[in-house]
C-alpha cells in the first residue's frame, strides 16, 4: 500500500521556530529528525502521529521517556514474555533477563523498547531518540535492525537524533531551528 502525510506549514506559537515546517512522509521513506533542545522535535512527532491518525494509517510512538513505561516490578524476561519477543533478538543479545526492569541501565531499557518498536506491523514507525543510551556495539546493532525493518518498502520510520552520524545512507534530514 502506497500512502503519504503531509503537514503544511507547521508553527505552533509557542516554538518560536526559526521558519514554518512543511513535512512529507511516504511509505519507503527514512527521516531523521534534528535540533537543539526544546526546538519542538517532540511536538513535531506528536503532530505526524496526529496526522497520520487521521489517515488511518498504524503508527507506532516510541517516546524517549523509556522510564515511565513500566513501573511496576517486571523482570527483562516477563517483558520479552508480554510482547512475546525472542530472547535470540540481536538487540537482546547479552542482557540479564533476571533483572528487574526499574534496575535496569538505561541502555537495556532501550535495547528491549527497541526489539518491542521493531516487531511491531504498522505503517510509521516514530522512534524519539532511540540511540541516546544505548552504547557505539548497541548503535550498531539498532542500525541493522532498522535496515532489516525497511525491507518492507511499505512502511516508513522517523527518528528523532543529536547524533551527527546518519544511520543509513538513504535517510532524509529534516533540521528544526530557533528563532534567534
Amino acid at each position: 500500500m502506497n500512502w503519504s502525510l503531509r503537514l503544511d506549514q507547521w508553527k505552533p506559537d509557542y516554538l518560536h521556530l526559526k521558519q514554518a515546517i512543511s513535512f512529507s512522509v511516504q511509505a519507503g521513506e527514512l527521516w531523521r529528525i534534528q535540533g537543539e533542545n526544546a526546538v519542538g522535535k517532540t511536538s513535531l512527532l506528536k503532530a505526524i502521529v496526529k496526522e497520520a491518525s487521521s489517515k488511518n494509517l498504524r503508527v507506532f510512538f516510541l517516546t524517549q521517556f523509556k522510564d515511565e513505561l513500566f513501573q511496576f516490578p517486571l523482570e527483562l524476561r516477563e517483558i520479552l514474555k508480554i510482547y512475546d519477543l525472542s530472547k535470540t533478538h540481536p538487540l537482546l543479545q547479552g542482557l540479564d533477563l533476571q533483572r528487574q526492569w526499574r534496575r535496569a541501565s538505561g541502555g537495556e531499557r532501550s535495547r528491549i523498547l527497541l526489539a518491542i518498536a521493531f516487531q511491531q506491523d504498522v505503517d510509521l514507525l516514530i522512534l524519539d531518540e532511540p540511540e541516546q543510551a544505548l552504547d557505539e556495539s548497541s548503535r550498531e546493532i539498532f542500525r541493522q535492525c532498522l535496515e532489516a525493518w525497511r525491507e518492507n518498502r511499505n512502511r516508513a520510520l522517523i527518528y528523532v537524533s543529536h547524533l551527527s552520524k546518519n544511520f543509513l545512507s538513504d535517510e532524509n534530514q529534516l533540521l528544526l531551528e530557533r528563532a534567534s
